[in-house]
């Protein structure tokens, strides 16, 4: 019985995983400011190397931004764990701007982290279906 509990959590914490993305990102994409980011600065950083010797870098844009009707320009900063670097000095970014706290931003990700939630939320039903089915 405790063991269709725990499968049960897990079916739950797919399924709240993956709404809770695309939750966030329709409320940032309904109530946030759009704006465009420029790459203005790229840092390079190596973490600690792995069992293997293999190590991780860690990519670190600085993008600047202007919010229509302000002359203020403004600075954000986007930390990125993978390689090749994904962004290019002089790059545009989408980006999502806090209308209540411009300084605070967030770079509009791609449809892929759409796609990765659905496909948890997916996973989710589906491990509860295979759950259901094999009950006694």
């Amino acid at each position: 019985m405790s063991f269709n509990i725990f499968l049960y959590a897990i079916c739950g914490l797919f399924i709240l995983g993956g709404l809770s993305v695309l939750a966030q990102y329709y409320y940032r994409a309904k109530k946030w400011i759009h704006a465009k980011g420029i790459v203005v600065r790229l840092h390079e950083k190596q973490s600690h190397a792995d069992q293997d010797g293999r190590k991780t870098t860690l990519y670190s844009a600085t993008l600047s931004y202007q919010l229509p009707n302000e002359s203020q320009t403004r600075e954000f900063r986007d930390d990125v764990w993978s390689a090749p670097c994904p962004y290019v000095i002089g790059q545009e970014i989408p980006m999502f701007v806090n209308p209540h706290k411009p300084s605070q931003a967030c770079v509009k990700h791609t449809i892929s982290r759409i796609i990765v939630s659905i496909a948890c939320i997916a996973a989710g039903v589906l491990l509860f279906l295979v759950t259901e089915k094999n009950l006694p």
